[in-house]
C-alpha cells in the first residue's frame, strides 16, 4: 500500500507521492511501479519528489537520506529539471559552491548526496543507451526476418510457378506420347492389315 511504502521515504515523498496519485486519479496506486508515471510526477513548479526531497535535506542537514534512496532505487529520472531548468544534482552543486564555507557538515552531506545523484544519473544514461542499442538490435533483427520472410514468399511462388510449368510439360509430353502411341497403333494395324493382303 502507498501509506507503508511512503512511511519508509520520508513524509516529503508521502506528501509528494500522494500528491502524484491524486494527480493521475489514484488514491492507492504504487508509485513505485514502474508502469506508473507517479514516481516522475512534477509539481506546478516543475519540481519532483527528488527536487522535494534535495530542498528538505539542504533544510535539515540530511539527517535522513533514506527518501534519496528510496527514489533512486525505484527509478525516480535525476534528469529531469523544474522550471527554472534545475536537476535536483544542479540544485545541490549550486548550494555546495555558495555554502561550502558556511557549514562545512552539511556540504559534505551535500556532496554525498550529489555524488549519488551523479551515479543514478549515469546508470540510467547507461541504462537508456542499452536499452537503445537493444532496440537497434531487434528492429535490425526483425527487417532481416522480414527479408527472409519475403524471399522464402518468394521462393515458394516461383516453386510453385515452376511445379505449374511442370505439370503442364508433363500432361503435354504424356499427350503427345499418347497420340504418338494412338499413330504407332494405327499404323501397326494398317502394317498388318496389308501384309495380309
Amino acid at each position: 500500500m502507498i501509506i507503508n511504502k511512503c512511511k519508509l521515504v520520508g513524509s516529503a515523498f508521502l506528501a509528494f507521492g500522494l500528491l502524484g496519485n491524486m494527480a493521475h486519479g489514484s488514491s492507492d496506486a504504487d508509485p513505485f511501479s514502474a508502469a506508473d508515471p507517479v514516481i516522475d510526477v512534477q509539481d506546478e513548479d516543475g519540481n519532483t519528489s527528488l527536487h522535494r526531497l534535495v530542498a528538505a535535506g539542504l533544510r535539515d542537514g540530511f539527517n535522513n537520506t533514506r527518501g534519496i534512496e528510496a527514489c533512486i532505487e525505484y527509478g525516480v529520472d535525476p534528469s529531469l529539471k523544474n522550471n527554472e531548468g534545475r536537476t535536483a544534482l544542479d540544485i545541490l552543486v549550486r548550494w555546495i559552491k555558495n555554502n561550502e564555507e558556511r557549514d562545512f557538515e552539511l556540504t559534505i552531506q551535500a556532496t554525498k548526496v550529489a555524488q549519488m545523484l551523479r551515479i543514478a544519473e549515469k546508470a540510467r544514461e547507461s541504462a537508456l543507451r542499452k536499452a537503445q542499442e537493444a532496440l537497434a538490435l531487434a528492429q535490425s533483427a526483425q527487417r532481416d526476418l522480414r527479408e527472409r520472410t519475403e524471399a522464402l514468399e518468394r521462393a515458394e511462388g516461383e516453386r510453385e510457378e515452376a511445379l505449374k510449368r511442370a505439370e503442364g510439360e508433363r500432361e503435354e509430353a504424356l499427350a503427345l506420347a499418347e497420340s504418338a502411341l494412338e499413330k504407332m497403333e494405327k499404323d501397326l494395324a494398317l502394317a498388318a492389315k496389308t501384309k495380309r493382303t
